[in-house]
């Protein structure tokens, strides 16, 4: 029935929007499924397993496969994500076969209050912790060596929500002004230098190497993989530049489509525009919304080439 439903409503965004732009489309598994943000469903490690397998046949049937990606957990993996990466390597699909393969998998890494003018460091440690707890549970599905996949390709790694903090309706007075779409643009910088640079310790990678290396220990590791290390009785830590090897990114994005609210609170929380509700407005009330300079900075970053160009700051 739901794969019914999905190939009827991606049926109609075909005749309507066309099929080139409708494949140009990043098509994401119900989110944060750990989190238990089901609006009062009951999602079950089975379930969420089924609900997948119902949506790729649904894209298949709207001619719409290989774009569908999951599970984008809530800035950690948990065991629903598991239970799904097992299925994927051991399962079988509810119709059948061998699970279709994610075009993508995920989290939502975002920033957090790690001290003044910190806020992105822990992103990339994040990430690098998810991406060897994968590489570590043995399901083979992203990193150099992978063997469980069509081709025994990679998986790429994507994170869809890279915000610079966590808590969209925070009030912070950085979220008013330049230093927001700053900071989104030093996220952009730090994935590039983890994937394109691996290695790079230079002035083009400034705070990145760091932050990708980040590990409470080295020794006493029981198990290490390619940059990655368990330490007994903590979770996978990302141990060196290694651990991103091997490992397509996918795409990156920021979650700030809110709309603020009042009575105060315009411009200071996580949102790409402002409002104001004119509600003594003449003829009649209205709203009116203007843009942030964090939606205005997704502009020239649309402009982007292909090609990294290092600059250095020199000190005058």
């Amino acid at each position: 029935m739901w794969a019914d439903f999905v190939e009827v409503a991606f049926a109609r965004m075909v005749s309507r929007f066309g099929a080139a732009e409708v494949k140009r489309w990043n098509i994401m598994a119900w989110n944060e499924i750990d989190d238990h943000d089901t609006d009062g469903l009951i999602m079950t490690p089975q379930g969420y397993c089924n609900y997948y397998d119902a949506t790729q046949e649904g894209l298949m049937r709207a001619g719409l496969e290989g774009q569908f990606g999951a599970p984008d957990d809530g800035g950690h993996l948990g065991p629903i994500a598991f239970r799904f990466f097992a299925h994927l390597v051991n399962g079988t699909s509810f119709f059948g076969g061998a699970p279709a393969m994610p075009s993508y998998i995920g989290a939502h890494n975002k920033g957090k209050d790690s001290g003044p003018g910190e806020h992105t460091a822990t992103i990339m440690q994040d990430s690098g912790r998810d991406i060897c707890q994968i590489r570590m549970s043995a399901h083979g599905l992203i990193g150099a060596g992978t063997t469980t996949t069509p081709g025994g390709k990679s998986i790429p790694w994507s994170n869809d929500e890279s915000d610079p903090l966590v808590g969209w309706d925070q009030k912070l007075d950085w979220r008013a002004d330049a230093r927001y779409p700053a900071m989104m643009a030093k996220v952009i910088a730090q994935h590039h230098c983890a994937w394109m640079h691996p290695n790079a310790s230079s002035p083009a990678c400034p705070g990145v190497t760091s932050a990708r290396n980040h590990s409470s220990a080295d020794n006493g590791s029981e198990l290490s993989v390619a940059g990655c290390a368990l330490i007994p009785g903590k979770t996978p830590v990302a141990t060196g530049p290694a651990a991103f090897e091997g490992v397509p990114f996918g795409f990156l994005s920021f979650d700030g489509a809110f709309m603020n609210f009042g009575p105060d609170g315009f411009w200071d929380r996580r949102t790409f525009t402002t409002r104001f509700l004119m509600n003594h407005s003449v003829p009649a009330p209205g709203i009116e919304t203007f843009r942030k300079l964090s939606l205005n900075v997704m502009t020239p970053l649309s402009k982007l080439g292909n090609r990294a160009l290092q600059v250095v700051r020199a000190n005058p």
